[in-house]
């Protein structure tokens, strides 16, 4: 996993200044804007993992409508997980009723908050864990039904969970000095932070999904309506 690659590789287009740009433009749009640049960027990975890493297709707002409809996938698959995870991540504060139910005190209330800690964390390590997967399937099948596979999470999970929590641990790390920048720049800078922290989430996503092919597991049939994409010009190769 090249990790700090998935960073750089955004500064690495010779126009990589218009990019950060046009998908800080995209983070100003509500709701439309990240799932348009969530729409780019499976076309992205989509050309790398078909022609090489090398491969990095402009972003073009005359595509803004194809845009949106290859991200409406992958963000309706996160908010139907994203729901059904709720009763789970309310169920972890199941301890804390503890604290009123037997009427604890100092220093006995530690012992159920650090408990709620805990399940917490756990319902949301677990989340995020299988969440991944079903938005790369979502992503690359362009499709909202067939994206859910528990076969194919769980084969997923089983070859690359641990890759999948370091790739989240990275991107957490990365963005508190990038939060920074936000805050010293009177919080212009929070959207091309969001930008960077974006193109980034999906560039390790594609290297996890090709992990998770080298590792032995099976292909996702990437949809038609990329295939049939012609093969990207020497302009949008690094």
């Amino acid at each position: 996993m090249q990790y700090r690659a998935s960073i750089k590789t955004l500064f690495t287009h010779p126009n990589w200044g218009m990019q950060l740009l046009l998908g800080s433009v995209c983070a100003l749009i509500p709701l439309l804007g990240p799932i348009v640049y969530v729409g780019y960027l499976t076309e992205v990975i989509v050309a790398q993992h078909r022609h090489g890493e090398e491969t990095y297709p402009v972003f073009d707002f005359d595509n803004f409508s194809r845009y949106l409809k290859r991200g409406i996938w992958p963000f309706l698959v996160q908010l139907v997980v994203g729901l059904f995870a709720l009763p789970v991540l309310a169920f972890s504060a199941a301890p804390l009723l503890a604290i009123p139910l037997l009427d604890l005190h100092e220093p006995e209330i530690i012992a159920p908050i650090a408990a709620t800690i805990l399940l917490f964390s756990f319902a949301m390590v677990l989340m995020v864990v299988f969440i991944l997967p079903l938005t790369i399937r979502a992503a690359l099948l362009q499709d909202f039904k067939n994206a859910f596979s528990w076969t194919f999470a769980k084969g997923f999970v089983a070859r690359v969970w641990s890759q999948i929590i370091l790739a989240q641990l990275f991107l957490i790390a990365a963005m508190f000095p990038m939060m920074i920048f936000g805050f010293a720049t009177c919080g212009l800078g929070y959207y091309p932070v969001i930008t960077v922290i974006m193109f980034a989430s999906w560039q390790l996503h594609r290297q996890l999904y090709e992990l998770y092919l080298v590792r032995g597991g099976e292909p996702i049939e990437i949809s038609h309506s990329f295939l049939q994409d012609p093969h990207p010009s020497r302009e949008s190769a690094l």
